[in-house]
């Protein structure tokens, strides 16, 4: 468990250059929500929804991270499996339907919020390097 939180902090602040520092926001069964969730989940929003986040919203959207962060634990507490193939589907459609091109750190976002590992990224790379050796 330590290593994967390590893991996840080093991940956060490799990606988060524009931050002056991360702060814990709030915490939600020994889980932190730092001001990197909160932009990651501002600029998901406004990427699915074409408008612009005003700074009051903000803590609305806090409120929603942390709604989201106690239904992750739940689905832990009772084991519930989601079908990543489904998912990986709704995603792609919600991009179309967009008509915008993909944008990976909100896709990883997305996949993020229930809790799906990414085992596709690993295929896709087998299948470059297969068509890279033909």
């Amino acid at each position: 468990m330590k290593k994967y939180l390590v893991l996840l902090l080093l991940f956060l602040l490799s990606g988060y250059s524009n931050a002056k520092e991360i702060r814990v926001l709030a915490t939600v069964n020994n889980q932190s929500i730092t001001n990197y969730d909160l932009l990651i989940e501002i600029q998901t929003i406004e990427f699915l929804n074409d408008i612009k986040i005003s700074n009051q919203q903000h803590s609305m959207i806090l409120q929603q991270i942390i709604n989201n962060k106690i239904k992750e634990i739940e689905i832990q507490t009772y084991k519930l499996n989601i079908n990543e193939e489904l998912v990986n589907k709704k995603i792609e459609e919600i991009i179309k339907k967009k008509n915008k091109t993909k944008n990976k750190e909100i896709k990883i976002k997305i996949k993020k919020n229930i809790k799906i590992k990414k085992k596709k990224k690993k295929k896709k790379n087998k299948k470059k390097k297969k068509k890279k050796n033909k």
